[in-house]
């Protein structure tokens, strides 16, 4: 699979094992709350998790994402050669060998505007 950036950046993900994806949403008083989110296993090549919530706004545009991802990459990923562009992708991200965690802090229209606030923080 490889997905397009832009006309000059792309980048290849290789076949992965992902295993199961768990999750359970609370939504109340106009707000999305992640309350599990859980990918992949320890046996897994991509395992992780996904926390925070999503405020809405008035309109889509204006609605609140801030959600902390936690990515874990098994050692047959991180050996691949056709994993190399995903890595060094991910690697401004890692916290540990094959781990890696990023927080988003933004609104929609920050996104759809490519304004820097949509890039991901690094997390620890």
């Amino acid at each position: 699979q490889t997905i397009q950036m832009s006309e000059t950046y792309s980048f290849l993900i290789p076949d992965m094992n992902i295993g199961k994806l768990q999750a359970k949403l609370n939504v109340r008083n106009g707000s999305v709350e992640f309350t599990e989110f859980k990918l992949g296993s320890e046996t897994s090549d991509l395992s992780g998790s996904l926390a925070g919530d999503i405020r809405l706004g008035k309109d889509y545009m204006s609605s609140h994402l801030n959600i902390t991802l936690r990515l874990k990459l098994s050692a047959r990923i991180l050996q691949n050669p056709q994993a190399k562009t995903f890595t060094g992708f991910l690697g401004g991200y890692q916290t540990a060998e094959g781990s890696y965690a990023m927080r988003w802090n933004a609104n929609i229209s920050d996104f759809t505007n490519l304004s820097i606030n949509a890039l991901p923080q690094r997390m620890n």
